[in-house]
């Protein structure tokens, strides 16, 4: 079973099952199938601007896993509806949790997916709200990029989770996007003043800051998989750039599409990128996959009826990738098949869904998102 989670502008998580044997809710206005939540609670104060989903490792600390017990405060316990009594805690046990779930607005937050506990609250790190995520899973290292325009590199280690270093003024303005290889172990960083930069982790310094493009007021960058200089990067400018970190400009710019490119993703085999784009009424709002190697635009999905805010490639998954829109839909597509969606779930919210997380092996849902099941 695929599980998608999104993160939505309402800011009121909800648990859902949306396994077609479940219990379904027409409304009466349209005929639209929506699907009943199991529970809702509130986490984030403003709107989910990100997520991702990694498997994190437990280490020791001097003062051994038991002060890890405690891995949020009983007053955030209550506020967000969980148990009082957070479970106990040991090296293997932890070492063989389900998945961490880390979203993201004004703080962060990290919800165990197989109980949804939260397990952590970050935050005293940035100034202003976080609009972007991205993990290092063998480091259990997690980067975040700001409206105040810096990056934030915490140290996830459930009850010992602590802010490591801060790259204050990285960057003019926002920082919109940021992606980790971990082939290379470096970080990008992509904002809207027009640059994106590589950032040498260790050292804690901006490595190489690449040509500045006129009007690239940059949404997204993606690395390429297994690649060591490659990436992709999307723009306000309503193009997709391919980079080569060996060089100071684009390697590939593909065709000026008509709609603002507001996100990316390249399919596990290198060889497909997804774009998604904003539009309204049915206008625009739609994904587009190009061939990286003949460096040429392959075909356009159009379904959503507004700006399609995520777009990512199911996991190990080369041919199916789903897409998030203000609309309230999630659309699983066929890379091959772009007339219609292979699936779309509608769940019951009537804000947009911002923000995207996709996993085959779970089926629940944790903290400011919505999970949905999609065959």
């Amino acid at each position: 079973m695929l599980t998608a989670f999104t993160g939505c502008c309402d800011r009121t998580p909800k648990f859902m099952s949306l396994s077609k044997r479940k219990e379904r809710k027409t409304t009466e206005d349209c005929g639209e199938i929506v699907y009943p939540s199991v529970a809702s609670f509130k986490a984030h104060t403003q709107n989910v601007n990100s997520l991702v989903l990694f498997n994190p490792r437990v280490e020791e600390n001097e003062n051994g896993l038991k002060d890890a017990e405690n891995e949020a405060s009983e007053t955030e316990l209550q506020e967000v509806g969980f148990s009082e009594e957070p479970a106990k805690l040991d090296l293997d046990d932890a070492n063989k949790r389900s998945k961490v779930l880390a979203s993201c607005s004004d703080s962060i937050k990290l919800f165990d997916l197989k109980d949804c506990s939260l397990l952590v609250n970050l935050e005293n790190g940035h100034e202003r709200d976080i609009k972007c995520l991205t993990v290092a899973e063998d480091l259990n290292f997690l980067f975040s990029g700001s409206r105040d325009c810096s990056l934030c590199a915490w140290k996830f280690n459930f009850g010992h989770s602590k802010l490591l270093y801060k790259l204050s003024n990285l960057h003019e303005l926002i920082i919109t996007s940021v992606d980790f290889n971990h082939t290379t172990n470096s970080l990008l960083t992509g904002s809207r003043d027009s640059t994106v930069k590589l950032v040498d982790i260790e050292s804690q310094t901006c490595r190489q800051q690449f040509q500045k493009v006129s009007r690239n007021l940059v949404t997204c960058v993606t690395w390429i998989p297994n690649s060591f200089t490659d990436f992709v990067q999307t723009s306000e400018d309503k193009q997709v750039y391919v980079w080569d970190t060996r060089q100071f400009e684009p390697a590939v710019v593909f065709p000026r599409k008509n709609w603002i490119q507001t996100s990316c993703d390249v399919a596990p085999n290198g060889s497909i990128c997804i774009s998604s784009s904003n539009g309204f009424d049915s206008e625009g709002c739609e994904a587009t996959s190009w061939d990286l190697k003949a460096g040429k635009m392959l075909y356009e999905y159009k379904s959503h009826a507004q700006t399609v805010h995520r777009c990512k490639f199911v996991p190990e998954s080369s041919t199916h990738f789903v897409t998030v829109s203000n609309d309230s839909t999630v659309n699983k597509w066929d890379v091959g098949s772009p007339s219609n969606p292979v699936d779309t779930k509608r769940p019951p919210t009537y804000s947009g869904l911002i923000s995207l997380a996709i996993s085959r092996d779970l089926n629940v849902y944790a903290g400011a998102v919505l999970a949905i099941s999609l065959p």
